[in-house]
């Protein structure tokens, strides 16, 4: 599957889409056009916030690669909510509002990822996934990979929403 968008924050090209589509008054400064980005794109979130409000049945976690200035290393979040929706709120707070952040479906897999948190080449990318029902061992926080063996993928589900399977 491709790598299907479902928010990001970068405010100069919506900003130039919205001009395109004719969204901005003539009259109106380029600050005044800025604010209503920023205003639009916050809409957006509570949006899709609310069009995947879809409660699971274990707390979502952002599990991934944090990248730094010195390196990267396993990182994980417990969202502490089972709603796709509210752990996107919740996902995008936890990065700084200055960085280009985007939630989007790659590979059935829901990811977050950051670029220009302490490393501006390379993104910072999380996945949103659900501990496994089945799994006798529940220990978030070893490594991404025994992360990743523990945790299901929730970016199926989004998929099935968005129509894109």
């Amino acid at each position: 599957m491709k790598k299907r968008m479902i928010w990001n924050n970068d405010v100069y090209s919506k900003m130039n889409a919205l001009e395109k589509d004719g969204f901005f008054a003539e009259s109106e400064t380029e600050e005044e056009k800025m604010d209503e980005t920023y205003e639009y794109i916050s809409n957006a979130l509570s949006d899709e916030a609310a069009n995947l409000d879809i409660d699971l049945e274990e707390d979502i976690f952002l599990i991934g690669v944090l990248q730094r200035w010195d390196g990267c290393d396993s990182a994980y979040a417990d969202l502490e909510t089972s709603n796709i929706g509210e752990a996107i709120k919740k996902a995008v707070s936890l990065f700084s509002g200055d960085d280009a952040i985007e939630i989007f479906v790659e590979d059935e897999r829901m990811k977050i990822s950051q670029l220009g948190h302490d490393n501006p080449v390379n993104p910072s990318v999380f996945e949103f996934r659900v501990v496994r029902p089945e799994s006798d061992y529940c220990e978030i926080g070893l490594s991404y990979k025994e992360n990743l063996k523990i945790t299901r993928r929730i970016g199926d589900i989004v998929a099935n929403v968005y129509g894109w399977k």
